[in-house]
Parts: structure tokens; C-alpha cells; sequence
């Protein structure tokens, strides 16, 4: 019998499609299921109809369905309903539990998965939980071991026979236990905190109702999992002493490294929502019973999509995670061991080799905790070097075959021996160039300077209550990164301090200015409000040199970080770096700052780019206008770059029509400075303002050298 077109009987032909695809409206799947008698369909047809509820129904209400499922993977049968009314679609995924799947169930769309416990205190969730941590202490090298130091505050309570439950504010305690920590969002106003003038009654006892409901669930779920001790930031920290605050937010990192478990709020919006749902999620899942052609009988189910959040996050992360879009957090996060997650809908764990949720469908791609690995100690710098020459050679030869051996010059060649090669890299493009720089084994610290990287660029767009917290909340894992990247610079590395000044602002709003109070130098990220993305060294690497390197590869036939080329002649010399940090901690508050490097330094004018629809919604957009570019081929009168500026320009009138320099940090980046009225002895004095990078259709077509004719110039940037 013919396969259904309309359901395809579920399966995916791999050979025509990489996903199964389904659209059908109410009609067309009734008629396929019920007068056809299409199996398939009639699975499709009953999952529908269980789930509707007295707000809609399936022939009246809605105008069409469109599926999809995947042949590998985890990725299960999904259903997305609209409705003739435009109410929010519908997301429905069916599935079969994992005790109950066989490779023989003939609709191979449908995966397997796990029910969700309904609720954090049910038994289910409580085992489900349990079952995390035993295996994570027994088979994982993330475990760091039951009983630990406590912190110099922390939380102690116990449960009488009658069920009541006493907490109080435990000092300097002499042993070693296990504690929790609770990662949570304070909201706009959080009343109960421990304070000089209450300390001591603190340590007496807290009354129960005082607590919010946020930190009532963390100590009723560390009492489940038989935990006796739980730090919370606003009652450890003396909220109104700035020497305490410097004191234990240099030690925040150790805490959370040092827990047993960190209980993580993470669907709460404030201290008052607490970490469970308001209502149990009873009925979440509806099963029924499907026939296959051979007359085998299996149980699917379906319920609505449970959300996860994402990374990079979307607008609906952030709505169903707001405690993952906050600063702390994400500190918290990285170096803490294991991390129970209270989200909307079920209970998710991270820690350092497992990321799951109780529905299952929580992708292992969203481990944060192996994507920095040196940061959280999970992996030393040999198994990261070792990692990166893993299959180093076959990427190699890969590449090699699609630009080279299959290029439309290297077919025509009778010999494609290594000297044809090597001709041939000679007329590739950037893009090919590009790829075969990145693909190459990374040396130590060109691995620890990614990953400090991504560490920011993650981290830099979340949201901080205090704008000063901006660096302290990234204290504790600059620490950690600090034995492979040197002296600590405001955000920025000694070993590395050329790479990590060429960032730029990820989005630019109309509004967007320079923070009004002094949060770093201009120079560092940390001086902006808004997420940041580096230039990779490919990216900050001239096309000349990327072609070098990539004859030097064919030529030796090693494709190792020693076939790199020599360092860009134009990279400016370090002459010295001041960086002053307020209190205790050399990775939280800075004072002050300055720079001096030693360049090549252009003259240009700044001007804003005027669009056909600029409106004060428009994202603006600015560019450098530089005159007398002495070329090879004569005089070019004048060119015009465009910036990303680091914030809106215009909302600096001065600044706009006016003197600017661009700084070079390579042959074609450059950082765009505007001239301050300080000048040091021997230097003038500038701050950063955005950043140039030339694009490699510009330099390759025209030939444009925008250094040719400098002389290095001492500069001070602050």
C-alpha cells in the first residue's frame, strides 16, 4: 500500500528529505484518518483532539497545522496549530516513554521521553533529583566532594516533630558540611536582608514569615534533599557595610564553587514569586493507544512544548528564564558544581557533564559549563591542546579537497602536486583563507583567549541592578582564568591586551550613551551597557598574511599554530598599562585607568550615515572619512569607512563632524579615538570611541592601505 501523502506514515526519507514536513488543515487529516483509515493520521487526529480544551476545537477553530520531525537526534514529532482567529499557535509534541520505545515501533518520527513529575516537592521530582546527585558524585569529574568549609554566614535550619521549621544566621562556623547556595532575582525591592543593625538578631533567629517566598521553597527543598545549610546572598552579606560587601563578593565564587548543590529560581522575577509553580501541572500529558499495519499496539503520548532556554537567549527565553538574563548569574552558574533549576514547567540539572530536564528534550548542547572548561576547571590546558590536534589533519584534508583538488583551477591541472597548491591559494578568496585560519590547531593561549572571549560575550549583554557590579560580577572567574591569561586589566589580559581591545558593540540603540558614571576606560568593554562581540584573530589578520600562512600549510604540509605567519609589522608596542581597583578585590571596582601604546595613528572625521527611513526609532550608523590616501597607483582624495561605534554619536554633538583618529591595531583595524584636552609629557591623551575594521572586499578590489606613509606615534588612552 502507497505511503499517505499527507502524513507520509511519519517516517523520514533521508534520501529526499533531511525532515519529515506536514501541513494539513482539519478537513484533509479527518478525511485521511477517518474515511481513509490512515493509521498515521489517526494518531495525529486523537493526540489533537486530547488536548483541546472548552477554548477550541479542532474543526471549528482551527485553520491549519504544520509538522515537523527528524530521522536522528532527539528532536521528537512536533505540531504547530493555528487558529482562524490569529490567537497564539499551538505546540504540541507527541512522544512515547523511554521504558516503552523499540526500534521495531515503525513511526520513527516519534522519540522517546519522560514524563514530567507535575511538581518540585512530589515525590517523583524529589527521587528524580536525587537520582542526579548520586550519579553526579559517583561517575562525574565535576564532583568536588560532599562536605566543605562553610562560609563565614551562612543559613541553619531544621524541622520540628510538628512540622515547624527554624532558621537562623549562623557566624564563623567551625566545620565542614554540605550547604546549598540560592541563585535568585531580587526584584525591585527586597525587604528581608541582614544589616549592621540586625545582625545579631539574625543569628537568634529569623521568623519564618519574614522570609520571602522564594527563600521559604529553597530551605523547604534543601530539607527534602536532606540539606541543613543554605546561603543567600542579602542575608550573608552585611547589605549596608561596602568592607563586608568587598570581603564576601571576592569570596562569592569559592561558595558557590565549594556547594553541595546551588537551587537556582529560575522562572522567578523577584524574591516574592518563589521557586514553585502556583498550581501543579496535574494531566500535563494525555496517552492513547496506536495500531500499527502489522497489528502491534503502542502507547503515545502528547502533551503541550514544554520552552527551554537557549543560548544565545531569545525574547521567549528571557520571559520564561528571567533569573538567566542577570549578571550574577551567570558567575554562579559556570562555577557552581550542580545546579537545580525551578523553571515554569518542570525541574532542569546542569552540572559539569550532564545538562537534562525531566520532560528529556533539553539538548546536551546547552552545557554551559564545558563550553569554558579552563574557567571551571573541568578540563586542564593539555586535554584542551590535546583536543584541538584531535582530527586536525582530516579537517585539513577536507578543505584541501573542496578548494583545491575540486576547485575549477585544480582539475585542469594534469598534476595537483603541492607547488600547483600552493599557486592555487594564491587565488582564493578571504572567506576560503578565513576558514582554513580557524580550522588550525589553536596554541594554549590562543584556546584561553577564545574562551575569555566567549565568556564576555555571554555574559556582557545581561542585566546588572547596579551598574558598578559590571566587573565584580565577573570577579570570580577572571580569577580562575587569570594562571593562563596574566594580569588582570580592567577586563581585558596583559598576555593578550591587542586581541581583547578589538571589541565592538553588538546593537546599538538611538539612545545609547556613554555611562554617566565611571564604570573602566574606554578602552575595555566594561565601559559600555550593552553585549560586545570580539574580532577573532582571523578577522583582525590582513588577506595577505592569511594567504601566506595558507601556501606555508601546502608547502611544509604541517597544519599546526607554528605555520602562522609573523605578527602584523603595524601592531602597536605596549608601553604601559595602569589599572587602580577599589578595596580587596583586584578583579571587581575599578578607580581609574590609562593606557599608553606606542602606533600608527590617522586623522579622520566622523559623521553620521543618513538612511532613507532615519527615524529616532532607527538603529544609527556612523562612519570615518579619511582624505589623502597615499596609494601605490597615485593620491586617493578621500575614502569613507564605516564604524561600529561604541555608542550613539549624536547624542555627542561635539563629536559628530568633528576630528577623530583611528589608532591601527592591525593593517586593517583600527580603533577610532577622539582627542581629549589632558595631555601627559610625551603623549596626548584619547579616548576610544568605536572601532574600525576595513572589509576584505574593500582591500582586496581596491587595494586600499590605509597605513602606508604613518609614523608611530605615542598615545595615552584612558
Amino acid at each position: 500500500m502507497a505511503a499517505c501523502e499527507l502524513c507520509h506514515a511519519l517516517v523520514i526519507n533521508t534520501k529526499d528529505s533531511v525532515r519529515l514536513s506536514l501541513e494539513f488543515t482539519p478537513d484533509e487529516l479527518q478525511k485521511s484518518a477517518l474515511i481513509n483509515k490512515c493509521l498515521s493520521c489517526d494518531i495525529l487526529l486523537k493526540g489533537i483532539l486530547l488536548m483541546q480544551d472548552d477554548t477550541w476545537s479542532f474543526a471549528k477553530d482551527v485553520s491549519r497545522v504544520y509538522g515537523y520531525g527528524y530521522p536522528t537526534g532527539t528532536d521528537t514529532l512536533t505540531l504547530e496549530v493555528y487558529f482562524s482567529d490569529g490567537r497564539p499557535r499551538l505546540m504540541l509534541e507527541f512522544f512515547c516513554l523511554v521504558n516503552h520505545y523499540s526500534d521495531s515501533m515503525p513511526w520513527k518520527s516519534i522519540k522517546p521521553r519522560t514524563r514530567i513529575s507535575g511538581h518540585p516537592l512530589s515525590q517523583v521530582a524529589i527521587q528524580w533529583v536525587k537520582s542526579r546527585l548520586d550519579h553526579c558524585f559517583k561517575h562525574h569529574a565535576c564532583s568536588n566532594g560532599i562536605n566543605k568549609p562553610l562560609p563565614a554566614r551562612i543559613l541553619a535550619f531544621e524541622r520540628s516533630h510538628d512540622g515547624e521549621i527554624s532558621v537562623k544566621l549562623v557566624e564563623n562556623p567551625d566545620e565542614s558540611s554540605r550547604y546549598a547556595v540560592l541563585s535568585h532575582c531580587w526584584g525591585s525591592h527586597l525587604s528581608c536582608t541582614t544589616k549592621t543593625n540586625n545582625l545579631s538578631d539574625m543569628t537568634q533567629g529569623i521568623q519564618w514569615t519574614e522570609l520571602p517566598r522564594t527563600f521559604q521553597d529553597a530551605i523547604r527543598y534543601c530539607l527534602e534533599l536532606g540539606v541543613f545549610y543554605l546561603w543567600i546572598d542579602a542575608l550573608c552579606i552585611l547589605q549596608d557595610d561596602n568592607n563586608d560587601w568587598q570581603v564576601e563578593s571576592a569570596r562569592m565564587a569559592d561558595i558557590y564553587q565549594n556547594s553541595y548543590i546551588s537551587l537556582a529560581a529560575t522562572s522567578s522575577d523577584c524574591s516574592t514569586s518563589g521557586c514553585f509553580p502556583k498550581q501543579p501541572m496535574t494531566d500535563a500529558e494525555r496517552a492513547f493507544e496506536a495500531v500499527s499495519v502489522a497489528g502491534e499496539v503502542y502507547q503515545i503520548l502528547v502533551r503541550h512544548q514544554l520552552s527551554h532556554w537557549s543560548t544565545p537567549p531569545t525574547d521567549l527565553s528571557r520571559r520564561n528564564n528571567p533569573l538567566l538574563s542577570r549578571g550574577w548569574v551567570f558567575q554562579e552558574r559556570l562555577l557552581a558544581p550542580r545546579i537545580l533549576h525551578f523553571c515554569s514547567q518542570e525541574l532542569a540539572w546542569e552540572c559539569g557533564e550532564q545538562t537534562c530536564c525531566e520532560c528529556g528534550s533539553l539538548p546536551e548542547s546547552q552545557n554551559l559549563k564545558m563550553q569554558f572548561a579552563l574557567a571551571t576547571g573541568l578540563k586542564s590546558e593539555d586535554e584542551l591542546v590535546e583536543s584541538e590536534y584531535e582530527n586536525a589533519q582530516d579537517r585539513f584534508e577536507q578543505w584541501r579537497t573542496r578548494y583545491l583538488r575540486d576547485n575549477e583551477f585544480g582539475r585542469n591541472d594534469s598534476d595537483n602536486n603541492e607547488m600547483n597548491e600552493a599557486r592555487l591559494v594564491a587565488r582564493l578568496g578571504y572567506p576560503q583563507l578565513k576558514e582554513l585560519f580557524e580550522l588550525a590547531p589553536k596554541s594554549r593561549l590562543d584556546l584561553a583567549i577564545d574562551q575569555w572571549h566567549r565568556i564576555v560575550e555571554q555574559y556582557s549583554p545581561l542585566a546588572l541592578t547596579k551598574d558598578a557590579d559590571r566587573l565584580p560580577a565577573l570577579s570570580g572567574l577572571a580569577e580562575r582564568m587569570a594562571p593562563f591569561l596574566g594580569k588582570y586589566l580592567a577586563g581585558l589580559w596583559n598576555k593578550s591586551l591587542l586581541r581583547d581591545m578589538a571589541w565592538r558593540v553588538d546593537k546599538l540603540d538611538p539612545g545609547h550613551r556613554r555611562p554617566a558614571k565611571y564604570r573602566g576606560p574606554s578602552w575595555s568593554w566594561v565601559s559600555v551597557n550593552t553585549g560586545v562581540s570580539f574580532l577573532t584573530e582571523a578577522e583582525m589578520t590582513s588577506v595577505s598574511a592569511l594567504r601566506c600562512f595558507g601556501q606555508n600549510v601546502i608547502r611544509t604540509g604541517i597544519y599546526t599554530p607554528s605555520a602562522t605567519s609573523a605578527q602584523d609589522i603595524v601592531a602597536p608596542n605596549i608601553v604601559s598599562v595602569e589599572v587602580k581597583t577599589e578595596g580587596r578585590n583586584p578583579y571587581g571596582v575599578v578607580l581609574s585607568a590609562i593606557l599608553v601604546v606606542e602606533g600608527l595613528l590617522r586623522p579622520a572625521r566622523v559623521s553620521k550615515i543618513i538612511t532613507t527611513y532615519d527615524d529616532s526609532s532607527t538603529p544609527p550608523s556612523f562612519e570615518v572619512g579619511i582624505g589623502n590616501l597615499i596609494q601605490d597607483n597615485g593620491l586617493v582624495p578621500s575614502l569613507r569607512l564605516p564604524i561600529f561605534a561604541d555608542y550613539a554619536l549624536n547624542n555627542g554633538p561635539e563629536i559628530l563632524n568633528g576630528r577623530v583618529y583611528l589608532f591601527m591595531l592591525s593593517s586593517e583595524v583600527g580603533l577610532v579615538l577622539m582627542k581629549t584636552p589632558m595631555a601627559m609629557r610625551d603623549a596626548s591623551i584619547y579616548q576610544r570611541i568605536g572601532i574600525m575594521r576595513v572589509s576584505y572586499l574593500l582591500m582586496e578590489s581596491y587595494r586600499i592601505d590605509l597605513v602606508k606613509g604613518l609614523t608611530r606615534t605615542k598615545v595615552a588612552i584612558i
